[in-house]
């Protein structure tokens, strides 16, 4: 972890305070806070302090730039100071060294919005009238990008389970690089209170970026507006990008060696959970069955789900609806054949599950689509407004019901007509600056 300038009594942590232990802690600013030990003296912090002063004199008096000697890393885990900490090489012309904590993990650092997605924002107003022209125009080279990636996944149906998914190679789905002019990112840093690491894979650098689509256009498959066959592009999917090393990335820790690549070890294993919120039956679906397409797109990454959790509020009888579904997926199957509720703290409630079943180390998926904007707002609200919803979402899929062409074909009177498109990406921007990779669903 490649840090400028550290003050050893302030610690910027960004969402994942809890996942260091730390109590006092306020998220998205720079926290005080006091370090005791019991350790012995020659363990304590003033003994360090000492040791490196001296270090540091001796380093300083063989001409070593001043710049280099005033890098410290203050590593904090469960409220105790470590002191181990590696110096590898960097490729960086200003600094000859980076300093890498002795354990790591990966954690959001930030979503930087491509130059399309950014030009669509800002000129809004004008785009949402007149969509379908826009890009066919002016946007018309991004939209050239943006199918050239979206041809590249393949086919509308997911891909087979992946079938080498031991480390370190289901660490390496999806690492591609995809224009920046048109594909948004989020990055990650490695940041302290990792876990213990089971081999020494070198990795290259402390920051990973994660590229997914842009949110703007139609927020649906980028041909919907080219070639006049609205019907055909509606209901594809192949426009979603699912970065498999953003799957697995609380796996990768920091060792001896520098960054490395490797199992969990010694801490609690990882669950993945899969939330379908407006999930019909695993054979039906108003556009299309979207619960086998979930399961089968993730086990294309690695990942098979340990917990599903549905609810459908239209009635169909128990045993039609487990009838279909494929017996592995039984054991681990929660279908509630009940319309959420949108109360905070009801157990009718969907996020009220995730607030309280999961954690920040395990792996969220939510799919939001029942058709009702004005519940569909509330829970999206809910989310923003609450860290330890957004903090344990990974992955969201939502389809927003807002008023322009050419979706007004599809959607009609379902929308919310005291809404626009500027709204809605507002709310989607809102949603990835938080850490939560959402997609716009169909």
């Amino acid at each position: 972890l490649a840090l400028k300038e550290i003050n050893p009594t302030k610690y910027r942590l960004a969402d994942r305070c809890e996942h260091f232990g730390i109590t006092s802690c306020i998220t998205g600013t720079t926290v005080s806070m006091s370090v005791h030990s019991t350790a012995p003296f020659w363990a304590s912090r003033r003994f360090r302090h000492i040791v490196t002063l001296f270090i540091v004199i001796i380093l300083w008096t063989t001409c070593l730039a001043p710049s280099t000697l005033l890098r410290t890393l203050l590593v904090l885990r469960h409220n105790e100071i470590v002191s181990s900490v590696q110096i590898i090489p960097t490729q960086d012309t200003t600094s000859p060294f980076m300093f890498v904590a002795a354990e790591c993990t990966w954690a959001f650092s930030g979503y930087y919005p491509s130059a399309f997605e950014t030009s669509w924002r800002s000129n809004i107003m004008v785009n949402q009238e007149r969509v379908c022209q826009q890009l066919n125009s002016i946007y018309a080279g991004n939209v050239t990008e943006y199918l050239s990636v979206a041809n590249q996944l393949g086919p509308d149906t997911p891909p087979s389970p992946a079938t080498n998914c031991t480390y370190p190679n289901k660490l390496h789905f999806n690492e591609n690089v995809l224009p920046q002019t048109t594909y948004s990112r989020f990055e990650y840093t490695c940041v302290p209170g990792g876990a213990h690491v089971a081999n020494n894979t070198p990795v290259n650098t402390a920051v990973r970026t994660v590229f997914i689509e842009p949110i703007a256009g139609t927020l649906r498959h980028p041909s919907i507006c080219l070639d006049g066959q609205f019907d055909k592009w509606l209901l594809r999917k192949d426009y979603i990008y699912i970065d498999g090393w953003a799957i697995h990335n609380t796996e990768w820790t920091a060792g001896p060696s520098g960054l490395v690549e490797g199992p969990i070890g010694q801490r609690t294993k990882r669950q993945y959970y899969y939330f379908d919120v407006g999930a019909s039956t695993w054979t039906t679906g108003a556009g299309g069955a979207s619960q086998p397409w979930f399961t089968s797109a993730y086990a294309g990454k690695c990942v098979q789900f340990d917990h599903i959790y549905a609810w459908e509020a239209q009635t169909h009888l128990p045993r039609h609806v487990f009838r279909h579904l494929p017996g592995p997926l039984k054991a681990k199957y929660h279908w509630y054949n009940i319309p959420a509720s949108v109360g905070i703290g009801n157990w009718d409630n969907p996020l009220t599950f995730i607030a309280n079943i999961t954690s920040v180390d395990d792996f969220v998926v939510l799919k939001l689509d029942i058709d009702t904007w004005a519940v569909e707002e509330e829970f999206v609200s809910q989310i923003l407004a609450t860290p330890s919803l957004y903090s344990r979402i990974d992955e969201m899929f939502w389809e927003h019901h807002v008023p322009f062409d050419p979706m007004n074909r599809a959607w009609g009177p379902a929308v919310h007509r005291g809404s626009s498109m500027n709204n809605s990406l507002h709310m989607f921007h809102q949603l990835r600056i938080r850490g939560v990779r959402v997609h716009s669903w169909i």
